[in-house]
């Protein structure tokens, strides 16, 4: 029984640490998604959207 509980203990702590890793990443991703939208404020025009074969 102590075995399987320090088995399972691993498991939950890898769990973890790859949830909290995850959970930073993505953070990242939001602040880096977030910047980018608020750089992008600028007023389009037709001419913005044109293929770049025009």
């Amino acid at each position: 029984m102590q075995k399987l509980y320090e088995e399972l203990n691993k498991v939950v702590f890898r769990q973890q640490t790859e949830l909290d890793a995850l959970r930073n990443h993505f953070l990242r991703l939001d602040v880096g998604y977030q910047s980018l939208l608020e750089s992008d404020r600028s007023p389009r025009t037709l001419a913005d959207d044109r293929p770049p074969h025009y």
